[in-house]
């Protein structure tokens, strides 16, 4: 693994690692990934029960070198059962950011009713879990941004960076819902409206 993400390195290539379990996100850390998918704290497949294994010190770790962790939730979380785990899952996303550890907004699919065609119900994991709207949606942009090696051309509003823009029917501020109602989009400064507004030159 260090092997990997130093020859990604030297490429200039950010390196995503594929981690469910406590002891992978510790090798992830120690080879110097960029991103965690998944980051969910499990016990390994041997023990017995299997449960989940937060420990600070990991945790600590990947916050100091600045590893974004995904959780990569799907659109179905509202609906799991009772037994499904849900509070937990809530405290270990709260305790990861009181640690300090960078959390970025993503999505996931294959697992019961989740695809991959709903980052709102992702970011609306984050405000059930403590987050102001503002910090959910940075960690679909800035943060985000930043954690791809973007950080420096877009994932922010400002003068110099690339026009990327999503254009709202209402204030995702005050309802992260709003995200829904798209009106159109800019990338790299083109205008592209949706499919079903009917307007000539849509994409």
């Amino acid at each position: 693994m260090r092997a990997a993400v130093a020859a990604a390195h030297e490429r200039g290539l950010p390196v995503a690692a594929h981690a469910h379990g406590t002891d992978t996100m510790d090798l992830c850390a120690g080879a110097g990934v960029d991103t965690i998918e998944h980051g969910g704290w499990l016990t390994g497949p041997t023990a017995d029960p299997r449960c989940y294994d937060v420990r600070a010190e990991i945790a600590d770790r990947i916050a100091e070198q600045q590893i974004a962790v995904c959780p990569t939730r799907s659109r179905d979380w509202r609906n799991w059962p009772p037994d499904a785990g849900l509070d937990g899952l809530l405290e270990r996303l709260a305790w990861m950011r009181q640690r300090g550890v960078r959390l970025i907004a993503g999505t996931d699919a294959g697992v019961g009713a989740g695809r991959y065609d709903d980052l709102v119900e992702a970011l609306a994991l984050y405000v059930a879990a403590g987050w102001s709207t503002a910090a959910a949606l940075s960690s679909a942009t800035t943060l985000a941004a930043e954690a791809l090696g973007l950080g420096g051309r877009t994932g922010r509003l400002e003068p110099g960076y690339s026009a990327d823009m999503v254009v709202v029917a209402g204030d995702p501020l005050c309802d992260l819902d709003a995200l829904r109602a798209v009106r159109c989009v800019v990338a790299r400064g083109q205008l592209h409206f949706p499919a079903r507004s009917g307007r000539p030159g849509t994409s």
